[in-house]
């Protein structure tokens, strides 16, 4: 294979990771507003969704790799901020299109935290809830013991109103 081929192939795997990247800000900003309404059956067919586009990601990725690393072997050079692009102009835009993708894992990263953090209160507002309800639960039980232990002796009582 040769150098401009793999790098033309680099360009398109960074195109596909780009637009899978997109789509997954697209369903990272769906799963905010799911969080926000509490649907939390939405909420996790989304992130099997997302957990597919980042596997998809992943292949990319390890594609990606191998083919980087046999670009720079073939230059004989340690890294592509070596090679010259007079010589490769395709440099130039596989180097924007990194940068491009480096953009939008940042802003996914933001918005992931986001999500992370109201997750977080929403689950230690249900802690607390839980909390609550288990300490009027264990008050309701001591109320009944008590009621049931100081009236055990007492037997039923019919009373006929009729004459």
């Amino acid at each position: 294979m040769s150098i401009e081929s793999i790098m033309a192939r680099l360009i398109e795997l960074l195109d596909k990771k780009a637009a899978l990247m997109e789509r997954l800000y697209w369903m990272t900003l769906e799963q905010k507003s799911f969080i926000k309404s509490e649907s939390i059956d939405s909420f996790m067919n989304e992130m099997k969704k997302r957990q597919l586009a980042m596997d998809e990601i992943d292949q990319i990725d390890s594609e990606f790799y191998k083919l980087y690393i046999d670009v720079k072997t073939s230059m004989g050079i340690a890294s592509l901020e070596y090679a010259d692009i007079q010589k490769y102009p395709q440099l130039e835009t596989l180097q924007q299109k990194v940068q491009s993708v480096m953009e939008m894992t940042r802003k996914l990263q933001e918005l992931d935290e986001e999500n992370k953090s109201e997750v977080s209160e929403k689950l230690e507002k249900v802690k607390e809830d839980m909390k609550q309800l288990q300490a009027q639960k264990s008050a309701a039980s001591k109320i009944s013991k008590g009621y049931a232990s100081k009236y055990n002796h007492a037997q039923g009582v019919f009373i006929d109103n009729k004459k």
